[in-house]
């Protein structure tokens, strides 16, 4: 009997990962006629709900030495990464509460801890669009003043246009453009109306 459930939790541990993305590969007999093949990847939050980068500097997880959220983060980057994409765009939320870090050394301790939760090659491009969680929605005391600042200076610009392949994606800071509907809205103006 522990045999058994020995097999389940390591079937259920790794096998998920790493055996359910063998199917999955890059259209590449569609793209043969491309002499230009780009294999991006976009990154929705982290990989799944609620598997967000918990800061070091809070997580109560850590007192054991084990965060399931870093693992689960780090185990599913190391089957995706297999894949060898050539551009990474991550759709926001990379952070799960960096709108809450309030010092130049806790977020650089946060941004480190990132970093070393998935590792990956410096010459693959990473573009960041900025998501609620990283620097906030709407005003709260909670909220750090420098969450912009602090997203800017390590993941990059709010808002970019980026060119891949031929292709030009726009990348948007949705969390400003839902703050500047909640302007809009509370000044009682229509959309024709506000510039």
């Amino acid at each position: 009997l522990r045999l058994l459930w020995v097999v389940v939790v390591i079937r259920c541990e790794f096998g998920v990962f790493f055996h359910s993305p063998s199917d999955c590969r890059w259209p590449e007999n569609v793209l043969q006629p491309v002499i230009n093949k780009h294999h991006n990847l976009f990154k929705v939050g982290a990989f799944g709900p609620d598997a967000q980068l918990q800061n070091p500097a809070t997580s109560a997880s850590l007192w054991f030495r084990y965060d399931s959220n870093m693992a689960y983060l780090s185990k599913s980057w190391s089957v995706v990464s297999r894949f060898h994409p050539n551009v990474v765009i991550s759709l926001g939320d990379t952070l799960a509460s960096g709108r809450y870090v309030t010092s130049d050394g806790e977020y650089d301790k946060y941004y480190r801890a990132f970093e070393a939760t998935l590792p990956h090659d410096t010459s693959v491009p990473f573009y960041f669009m900025p998501g609620n969680n990283d620097m906030g929605l709407g005003v709260s005391p909670s909220f750090s003043k420098d969450a912009r600042r602090f997203f800017e200076e390590h993941f990059g610009p709010l808002n970019q246009v980026v060119s891949i392949s031929g292709h030009k994606f726009v990348l948007l800071n949705a969390p400003g453009l839902v703050e500047e509907d909640y302007r809009r809205h509370a000044h009682g103006k229509t959309y024709d109306q506000w510039t």
